[in-house]
């Protein structure tokens, strides 16, 4: 048996570049892994078996088995359980998180031995966040996700309170409302410097989302709420295409307003960076 963790990410900066002859959007962002996770368990089955404590409408897990499986040529099957606890429609990066944990899971349940150039290969062609995901560690995405560059730096992220609220985004609905491109290389590189430097308040005051504003177009709901909490004093933040909003270091006080302001449906997580 062998068993593999997903984690999620947040965005600390995430910056629309240009939307690609191809019809994908070059981005750079900032991420860093948290401890919110999703656990993949592989043990031997024939064929393939799988099972998910929830339903996956896009089931990236199978492709990942079917193109490794061809790919290498693997007469054994496997069977894999999820246990997906990364909210779905998010913006932490979930399906390319247990993109990842299959492709590193599979290399060792089948003993591929494939080296760090392959699998960084097979994480480009199977998702646009898959190469963070596969290696868990602060990073600098750039492209399509197909470009990372690792951020050594002192600061971490002890307290992280994700709130999920009751709806979903789709990435793919995001980016038709974006139309806004820019491309402010110096204030991305002064959230850069702030993170290696371990300036924590610099940075937390350059946080930037450029998909924040399609986040609002598809959920007036979501504009509302950022609203209210900004009325009180508090600093929330959208990771990725949305729907989590994302706080950093809030204290009891602020836990408390919060709480105060969330509807009673959403859902408050604490985490931390990995």
């Amino acid at each position: 048996m062998i068993r593999e963790h997903a984690y999620a990410k947040i965005n600390l900066a995430l910056e629309i570049v240009r939307k690609r002859d191809d019809g994908y959007h070059e981005l750079k962002s900032l991420m860093i892994p948290i401890e919110l996770k999703d656990e993949l368990i592989f043990t031997k089955g024939v064929g393939l078996n799988f099972a998910s404590n929830v339903a996956i409408a896009d089931n990236s897990i199978i492709k990942v088995y079917e193109v490794m499986k061809n790919r290498y040529n693997v007469k054994e099957g496997v069977s894999i359980s999820l246990i997906k606890e990364i909210p779905v429609g998010a913006g932490l990066g979930g399906g390319s998180a247990d993109i990842a944990a299959t492709i590193r899971g599979l290399n060792r349940f089948w003993q591929l031995n494939l080296d760090s150039k392959e699998m960084r290969k097979l994480s480009i062609e199977l998702g646009s966040d898959t190469l963070f995901c596969l290696y868990n560690s602060p990073a600098i995405i750039t492209g399509r996700g197909e470009y990372i560059e690792f951020i050594n730096s002192e600061m971490k992220f002890e307290h992280i309170t994700l709130v999920v609220p009751n709806y979903q985004t789709s990435t793919k609905e995001a980016f038709k409302h974006v139309t806004f491109y820019q491309h402010d290389n110096e204030k991305f590189e002064q959230i850069k410097k702030s993170f290696i430097e371990n300036k924590r308040d610099d940075l937390k005051d350059a946080l930037y989302n450029d998909m924040l504003d399609a986040n609002f177009i598809l959920h007036n709901e979501s504009r509302l709420y950022f609203k209210a909490l900004q009325t009180q004093g508090l600093k929330p933040h959208l990771s990725g295409s949305g729907s989590v909003i994302y706080f950093l270091d809030l204290n009891q006080d602020e836990l408390e307003r919060l709480r105060e302001l969330t509807p009673s449906n959403y859902q408050i997580i604490k985490t931390k960076q990995l």
